[in-house]
């Protein structure tokens, strides 16, 4: 695809350097000889980090290096024709030779860490070991191993430095942090999270530090006093929702591989970040993270949502790009990537920025075609992302970035809430229905040669909802046919189960098995079915997929799943109550009820809705219950001359939108004197005629209404008037008589605007529209001029749908505007 000769090269040394040290399994070389022969020196030459100088000889302690020792490995690697499942990195206090050997034994790569004496706090022993874990991440193309099956191994004392590092030099954590002069390197770019810990006769007693401490096995002496260590750190990191098992040995700790424990950890797949689940932009930060686009920060978050920098966004092209970064400690962090990026000429054609400004699109557009030119890339797959946007999020930039590495595979996913299917589940075992915490994801890999793979996964959390560690994942390979955004996937030709049903087969309620078939019908019945209520057809299954998200739909289910993430369980759910309220504005007299969620933290935003004509307060009860339960106050009120009769002080002969409008604004500023209510976040959703006066009342109030939403917004009562010169007195609408003053109202906005787009266009902040296709009443026409007309607003068409959103329209539509408030409430 492209050519870096200067990386080829590093690794070409890399991989002879590693057939230089291969040690047959079976070799008996002296220990001693094989340190002289081959220790691989892991710092660069002269840029050992150091805590303080190196004191003379005479004022040196035991605990203090010699100035000439620099730390290194020793490599006991597996015979060429052998292929490693993954690394073991050891810091033992004796016998390291012997241990290496068995893991090697056990299809291992094993590396000794040889590394500073414990001093200054075990900094500097740990920043050697969180070195070491980078050295062999970074050639682990050379070493022959994944780089996602990196397991550490610490003894004693040396057990200490081990879990020490991954909890406080985990990540992607820099030894500037801890050391004040050293200049960063390539091999610092890569993460130093081992995989799992196995610590034998050790503990830690620091609070967790890490959020995402690998699964660690403790082993010790059932005589050792030490173990008592070991219980206490695994109460501690259950606290934490860490895993942590604790093995007891008669006559000493077992220091063989504990290979199914490990091979069970390994599977499970830790997220790339902690705050991606939700986002759209998932699938591509995953991508990215797999090809080494992102650097994490510490704390393992990506803030999708943000809006991103112009030195982030080449930050994450250049790695995407695997473009030789030369780092230097000189200038803002971002300086290194800049510069690379000019000489890689992805600079090209661009105005001068700076790194701190906001990405534009142009800037954007530029950047990735001088990408594709170099990559030699005809097909452009971020115009339709790009045509959308009027700034880029960090997620945004991800999807973007992610384009260039589409090629012969697209993958597309799927994840489902346990909250609505559990309640159907017809496993005669039953086993799911008490496991409340579990998901399942699956993924859809579609090839240019007409297969594809279905991936179906669930797997339970270690919380307390859940004691039970489920991981099932069933495969199905097939051939398939795709039309637009149809996709038929024919039935599998071949099937495969990996059950590990954790707790529940140890209890012996269910066996574990790992089966590949092409006519087993106890894993066919899961293609096309949900892991919690499982189909007995395995016929052709049509499926509709989202190239814009990398989605995918299943037969019955929404478009876009990614949605649905925000009404599971993982998301805070708050009881709220609630109160009738009464408010008034010169001789009008308006009821409202407000709803308002429990235990929030702090203030709380608040959603202002409004009904359409003969709606009222339970008309509204069908989104009222979503938003309340995510942390918002929901504040329906019901306007004079329109409703249950409510309200009072107009009839209906009386009342227009221009009524309406004032009703609304004595309702905004009604709500601002709540003292639990955050003035600062005020959303207005309206529905119908509701939503055509919200559009008209948003523009009085400006950045003081964070955003709004338009479910089938009436604007053709303005847009209607136009034209006419003659209302008649008296007409009636929906069953509700109307006066001549409804008309008139109406057309005074086109006389002073032209149109009613002119006017509700002056709200310049956030707008969401969502309409039936089908809708007879308010055509969907009306929508689409409005979403042209605004400067920020997105437009969803619901096909089939007509006035008025029910039953899975209404579930979808609820959870959009859920959608749509998060992220403004989060900016």
């Amino acid at each position: 695809m492209w050519s870096f000769s200067v990386k080829r090269l590093l690794t070409l040394a890399v991989m002879l350097l590693v057939l230089v040290l291969t040690v047959p399994v079976c070799g008996a070389e002296r220990q001693q000889d094989r340190q002289l022969q081959q220790s691989i020196p892991f710092w660069p030459a002269g840029q050992m980090p150091r805590m303080s100088p190196v004191p003379e000889k005479s004022d040196r302690t035991s605990t203090q290096a010699e100035p000439s020792f620099t730390p290194f490995l020793i490599p006991y690697l597996l015979d060429n024709s052998i292929q490693p499942k993954g690394a073991v990195l050891l810091a033992v206090d004796s016998g390291a030779e012997e241990l290496a050997r068995s893991y090697n034994k056990d299809g291992y790569q094993a590396f000794v860490v040889n590394y500073r004496p414990v001093a200054n706090a075990g900094v500097e022993a740990q920043l050697d070991f969180q070195r070491a874990v980078r050295y062999v991440r970074y050639h682990a193309a050379s070493f022959r191993i994944p780089d996602d099956r990196i397991i550490t191994v610490g003894q004693g004392a040396a057990g200490t430095v081990v879990l020490q590092q991954s909890n406080q030099m985990y990540g992607y954590i820099q030894p500037t942090k801890f050391i004040a002069v050293y200049a960063s390197d390539e091999i610092d770019a890569v993460s130093a999270d081992a995989n799992a810990i196995i610590a034998l006769d050790t503990g830690m007693a620091d609070d967790f530090a890490n959020p995402g401490f690998p699964a660690t096995y403790l082993a010790y002496s059932s005589k050792d006093a030490a173990a008592s260590k070991g219980f206490g750190f695994a109460e501690r990191a259950a606290e934490n929702a860490i895993a942590v098992d604790v093995h007891l040995e008669e006559g000493g700790a077992q220091q063989a591989l504990p290979t199914e424990w490990l091979e069970q950890v390994l599977a499970r797949k830790a997220p790339s970040y902690l705050d991606i689940d939700q986002s759209v932009a998932k699938g591509a930060i995953d991508q990215l993270v797999a090809y080494g686009g992102l650097m994490h920060n510490a704390e393992r978050l990506f803030y999708p949502e943000k809006k991103i920098t112009v030195a982030e966004f080449t930050s994450m092209l250049v790695r995407t790009m695997q473009i030789k970064v030369e780092m230097n400690s000189a200038g803002a962090w971002y300086a290194p990537f800049m510069q690379a990026a000019e000489k890689a000429h992805l600079l090209k054609g661009i105005a001068e920025a700076g790194g701190e400004d906001d990405l534009t699109v142009e800037t954007a557009k530029v950047m990735l075609q001088n990408a594709r030119d170099d990559l030699g890339q005809q097909k452009d797959m971020t115009r339709d992302l790009l045509s959308a946007r009027t700034a880029i999020s960090r997620g945004g930039a991800a999807q973007l970035i992610a384009t260039l590495l589409e090629g012969e595979e697209e993958t597309y996913t799927a994840s489902f809430s346990p909250a609505a299917t559990v309640a159907n589940n017809d496993l005669n075992v039953g086993f799911l229905a008490t496991i409340k915490s579990a998901a399942q994801t699956d993924t859809l890999t579609l090839r240019q040669d007409g297969t594809y793979t279905l991936v179906k996964t669930m797997q339970s959390a270690h919380d307390e909802t859940d004691r039970f560690n489920v991981h099932i994942a069933y495969t199905f390979e097939g051939n398939f046919e795709k039309s637009g955004g149809k996709v038929m996937l024919m039935a599998p030709a071949s099937a495969a189960a990996q059950e590990d049903w954790g707790q529940l087969a140890a209890a012996g309620r269910v066996k574990n098995r790992t089966t590949t078939s092409q006519n087993d019908p106890s894993i066919l019945r899961w293609f096309t079915g949900a892991f919690f209520s499982a189909s007995s057809e395995h016929a052709d299954m049509e499926v509709v997929i989202d190239a814009l998200r990398k989605s995918v739909a299943f037969p019955g289910e929404v478009l876009h799943p990614e949605y649905a993430g925000i009404l599971q369980d993982s998301y805070p759910n708050y009881n709220f109550t609630e109160s009738a309220v009464t408010f008034s504005h010169g001789n009008i007299t308006l009821r409202a009820a407000v709803f308002v969620p429990q235990g929030v933290p702090g203030k709380m935003p608040v959603v202002i809705l409004s009904h359409g004509t003969g709606g009222g307060i339970d008309s509204e009860r069908g989104i009222i219950q979503d938003l309340s339960a995510k942390g918002f106050v929901s504040f329906v009120f019901e306007f004079a001359g329109s409703g249950s009769g409510r309200s009072t002080g107009l009839q209906s002969t009386e009342m227009s939108i221009l009524t309406e409008k004032k009703d609304l604004m004595a309702a905004i500023e009604y709500v601002q004197t709540l003292s639990y209510v955050d003035t600062d976040h005020i959303f207005l959703l309206g529905s119908s005629q509701g939503g055509a006066v919200t559009a008209i009342t948003a523009p009085e109030y400006g950045t003081k209404i964070k955003g709004i939403i338009l479910q089938y917004p009436a604007f053709n009562i303005v847009q209607n008037t136009e034209g006419v010169s003659q209302f008649a007195e008296r007409t009636v609408l929906g069953g509700i008589p109307l006066g001549k003053v409804y008309n008139t109202d109406a057309q005074s906005i086109l006389l002073q605007f032209g149109n009613v787009y002119n006017y509700v266009k002056q709200y310049k902040g956030p707008v969401l529209i969502m309409h039936g296709e089908s809708d007879p009443t308010v055509d969907v026409s009306y929508s689409q001029e409005a979403a042209h007309a605004y400067e920020h607003a997105e437009l969803f068409i619901y096909k089939g749908v007509e006035h008025g959103f029910a039953g899975d329209v209404l579930k979808q539509t609820n959870l959009r505007a859920i959608q749509f408030i998060w992220e403004h409430v989060k900016r």
